[in-house]
């Protein structure tokens, strides 16, 4: 690309109000390629370039939003159409990471900002300071326990790992932070998501719950500079400890919707500005970058209509987990014990995350019906949730076929009975509690007892198998190989695991990093979608489910597998560039010999 295009049209931009433009101009200047499917990505050295040297978090990430639209608007009559349609490619890209960010990276700050406390407390913030840093075999604490903090904060950018034991990294934004952390001793603020839906629907709070609320969110803004590296400051750390609960109660609210809409909010902010937590709240919005005034309006900003309609199932997955982070002192030591997630917010939120991809999995299981001639009777929905797939697929079939919802938990099957009443689940559906995914002959018994015949039916499973407690390659081969015997069609939706250095290099481009941790906290395990090369940092990573489900005897359909976008913004050398979340499609190998496809 032309220097002189830089130089033309960047001595229209007012420097003051957009500081960031000297910085941004190169990335969005730089030569975009293009996916075999047709999406733009970066070159390799512009993406490290914006995201270790620009604010991506937060009021940062929409202050680098405004100055992407602004140079694209200043710089059209400066570039010639090629160039132009370039810096609008590299901009589109620019675009979807800032708005990744937002959704990933509060999750990952909320998990953070409870594993420094707690390491403050025990000591381990001053070990990994210290010149030997710390080895978890010889800490004091369960090997295992803290090896999953350890992985944590060595993918976020604060460890560094060394014959065994682990460090701090020497970068001084590392030794600030921990330092911080240190000082930082003063009791952890704490609110829930349910106190928050309360205050968002006007009803009354006790005198001592609003000082409690309005002392929560009282933290300062995170600088919006320049950075030297993307890891988050204590800060941002901060920050994004308060703003998940907030945005999880807002979600149960009407000024949610209105907010994901786009549209201003200002009966609602002057019954804010009414109480005590008004104040500290709008001033929270505004540092988080999604809200803002405009014109007399408070409004969404570009950044937070994203956020306000995406972020809430990412972020109520990982809070779900708040027992194990309220324990951890105690997992640390003890082990998890009679530790659980919060089944009920867990259930909903996967709810939110999993509906486009059930959306995907059923188009592609009507494409392949269409393409082969195919058809069943029989649709099992387990890891049942609310029954999203299932709510799909009943608008599309109707009563045509056999319904069977199949999950461990009762919470579950309970909120599926609910939607069940209320039209949205075939009224005929059958339910099955206590069903472990990990035990196929729970549901195959099930199935004899109702005298519904497992071959060739269709079975989804949304998330669920990483579930699996006490995985090991072996064990997951046999369960879905109890799967295939029986005849089931298997489609599945699951989150690829990532490797440390994948992580590292990734930053906030997909919320990996916090899922991982809080499902590892609860002894479940993730695989990689599909085999990839050995890390070099970390552990192995596990057998894939590609492997797994092939060693069983089924057969993949790689024509009707959808995958979410890629993990990386460009292409990387070695081609190895996993989807963040699958779903996979797996049919019986006698059934693909019947359709003659092998």
């Amino acid at each position: 690309m032309e220097t002189s295009y830089s130089h033309s049209f960047l001595s229209a931009v007012d420097r003051h109000a957009y500081p960031l433009a000297n910085a941004l101009a190169p990335v969005l200047l730089g030569q975009v390629g293009f996916s075999s499917a047709g999406y733009p990505y970066l070159e390799a050295d512009l993406f490290r370039s914006l995201r270790d040297t620009l604010p991506l978090l937060f009021q940062g990430g929409q202050v680098v939003r405004d100055t992407v639209d602004m140079l694209c608007e200043v710089s059209a009559p400066h570039l010639n159409i090629d160039a132009h349609a370039n810096l609008e490619s590299a901009a589109k890209v620019v675009r979807t990471i800032l708005n990744t960010a937002a959704v990933t990276a509060p999750p990952d700050l909320w998990l953070l900002r409870q594993v420094f406390q707690t390491w403050q407390k025990i000591g381990l913030i001053e070990a990994v300071l210290s010149q030997e840093g710390i080895s978890p075999e010889n800490c004091g604490l369960l090997e295992n326990e803290i090896k999953i903090d350890l992985k944590f904060l060595l993918s976020r950018g604060y460890l560094v790992e060394r014959g065994g034991r682990y460090h701090t990294s020497t970068e001084p934004r590392v030794l600030t932070l921990l330092q911080k952390s240190q000082i930082d001793t003063l009791p952890l603020p704490f609110s829930t998501p349910g106190e928050w839906t309360r205050f968002f629907n006007q009803e009354s709070l006790d005198p001592a719950t609003t000082k409690r609320l309005a002392d929560f969110l009282r933290a300062p803004g995170p600088e919006v500079i320049p950075r030297e590296h993307w890891s988050a400051t204590w800060d941002e750390i901060n920050l994004g400890y308060r703003w998940v609960p907030v945005l999880l109660g807002m979600h149960q609210s009407p000024c949610s919707l209105a907010l994901a809409s786009g549209n201003p909010i200002n009966e609602i902010e002057k019954q804010w500005r009414d109480t005590p937590i008004g104040t500290p709240l709008i001033k929270l919005l505004q540092n988080a970058g999604v809200a803002k005034y405009l014109d007399g309006s408070f409004v969404p900003t570009s950044i937070g209509r994203r956020v306000f309609a995406r972020a809430t199932g990412p972020f109520g997955i990982i809070q779900a987990y708040q027992p194990y982070m309220d324990h951890l002192e105690e997992i640390l030591n003890k082990g998890r014990q009679q530790v659980h997630v919060q089944r009920g917010p867990n259930v909903a939120a996967s709810q939110l995350a999993n509906r486009s991809s059930f959306e995907k999995i059923n188009e592609s299981l009507d494409s392949f019906c269409k393409d082969t001639g195919f058809s069943y009777n029989l649709y099992i929905e387990h890891a049942l949730g609310r029954g999203e797939a299932t709510r799909q697929r009943f608008e599309k079939n109707g009563n045509t076929i056999s319904y069977v919802g199949a999950d461990l938990e009762q919470a579950s099957i309970d909120s599926a009975q609910a939607e069940q009443r209320k039209g949205h689940l075939p009224k005929e559906m059958c339910f099955l509690s206590g069903a472990d995914i990990g035990q196929p002959q729970i549901l195959l018994s099930y199935l004899r007892e109702r005298e519904l015949s497992p071959k060739y039916g269709v079975m989804i499973v949304g998330n669920g198998f990483h579930e699996v407690r006490g995985q090991t390659d072996e064990r997951v081969i046999d369960i879905f190989r109890g799967y295939h015997d029986a005849g089931l069609i298997l489609l599945f939706t699951e989150e690829s695991a990532l490797s440390v250095e994948h992580l590292l290099e990734t930053a906030w481009n997909t919320y990996h990093a916090g899922f991982k941790y809080v499902h590892e906290r609860s002894g479940q395990g993730l695989r990689p979608a599909r085999k990839g090369p050995g890390p070099e940092m970390g552990p192995e990573l596990p057998m894939s489910w590609h492997q797994c489900a092939s060693h069983a005897g089924y057969f993949p359909l790689d024509n009707y597998t959808t995958r979410t976008r890629t993990i990386f913004p460009y292409a990387p050398q070695d081609g190895f560039n996993p989807a963040i979340s699958v779903n996979h499609f797996f049919i019986p190998g006698a059934l693909a010999q019947e359709l003659e496809l092998i």
